[in-house]
Parts: C-alpha cells; sequence; structure tokens
C-alpha cells in the first residue's frame, strides 16, 4: 500500500475520517448559516427602513387627519351657517309673502266692497234721478207759475199805476180805496 492509502486507513480506524467528513459538512452549515444570517440582516434592515418609512408615513397621515377633520368641520360650520342664512331669507321671505298675500286680500276685499257701494250708489243715483224727475217738472210748472204770477203782477202793478195816474188827474179818492182791494185780491 501507498503512503496515502495507509494514512486513509489509519484515520478510518482511528475515526478521525468521519469526524473530518462531520467537520467539513459542519463548516459547509456554517457557511450557509452565516449566509442566511446576512441575508436575515438584510431583510431585517429592510424591514427597519420600511418600518422607518411608514412610521412617517404615519405621521403624515395623523397630520392629514387633522387637516382633513379641522377641513370638514371648517366646511359643517359654513355649511351650517350657509343653511341658517338660507332659513332666516326663507323667513323673512315667507313672512314678506305673506305681508302681501295679507295686503292683496285686504285690496280684493277693498275693491269688492268698493264695487258693491258703486252699485248702490248707482241705485241710489237712478232712483234719485227717478224721484229727481217729477221734481224737475214740478220746479218747471212752479217756475212758470212763478213767471206767470210776475207778469200778472207786473201788469197789475201797471194797471194800478195807470189808475193811480188817471186819478190822480181826475183827482178822485175813491179809485184809491178801490186800489187796496185789488190790491188785497193778488
Amino acid at each position: 500500500m501507498k503512503d496515502h492509502e495507509r494514512l486513509d486507513l489509519l484515520k478510518e480506524i482511528g475515526g478521525t475520517r468521519v469526524y473530518e467528513e462531520r467537520r467539513k459538512e459542519s463548516l459547509k452549515i456554517m457557511v450557509d448559516t452565516e449566509n442566511r444570517r446576512k441575508q436575515i440582516i438584510e431583510v431585517v434592515q429592510y424591514i427597519e427602513e420600511r418600518l422607518k418609512e411608514l412610521d412617517e408615513e404615519k405621521e403624515e397621515l395623523k397630520k392629514y387627519q387633522q387637516l382633513d377633520k379641522q377641513r370638514r368641520s371648517l366646511q359643517y360650520t359654513i355649511f351650517e351657517k350657509e343653511l341658517l342664512d338660507t332659513r332666516q331669507k326663507l323667513e323673512e321671505i315667507e313672512e314678506s309673502r305673506a305681508r302681501v298675500s295679507e295686503k292683496s286680500t285686504e285690496m280684493h276685499n277693498t275693491v269688492v266692497e268698493a264695487h258693491e257701494k258703486s252699485k248702490n250708489l248707482e241705485k241710489e243715483l237712478k232712483a234719485l234721478n227717478k224721484e229727481l224727475q217729477p221734481l224737475l217738472k214740478e220746479k218747471e210748472a212752479a217756475e212758470r207759475q212763478k213767471t206767470e204770477a210776475s207778469s200778472f203782477y207786473a201788469k197789475k202793478e201797471l194797471d194800478v199805476r195807470d189808475v193811480e195816474d188817471r186819478m190822480r188827474a181826475e183827482g178822485r179818492t175813491q179809485i184809491v180805496t178801490s186800489h187796496d182791494e185789488l190790491l188785497m185780491a193778488m
């Protein structure tokens, strides 16, 4: 046998060969473990970086949520104010409409009353015109009688003056008494 074969045989008998094989396997496992440890460290670093990013995003999200809450609160406040203003304007419009409606109703009632009064006054006017016609005729007749009486009186006056003038001329006093009688007859 050669030296190297004898060495192998001695190692096998002494159990060093198994030791060396196991040692090689252990070294291989250690290298694999080291590689895995490096990978795990890389993954942990990646996770830590990602966690840091997520923490930053979380802070940004908190700020956003806070600002969004303020924005919604402001929007709600503005909406509430606009709603209140709109309701107030609506109430004012309703009140104005009610006043206009009342005025319209009052004016309509006034127009109806005025129309009724106008009809009643027209009826009264017609009745008064009917009553006035006979009175106008009576007035005309009375004026005619007055004119006739005035004429008659004027004629009698003239007659009396004529008679007085004649009497003076004749000197009779008797006629004066008849003149008084004539005046009384009228």
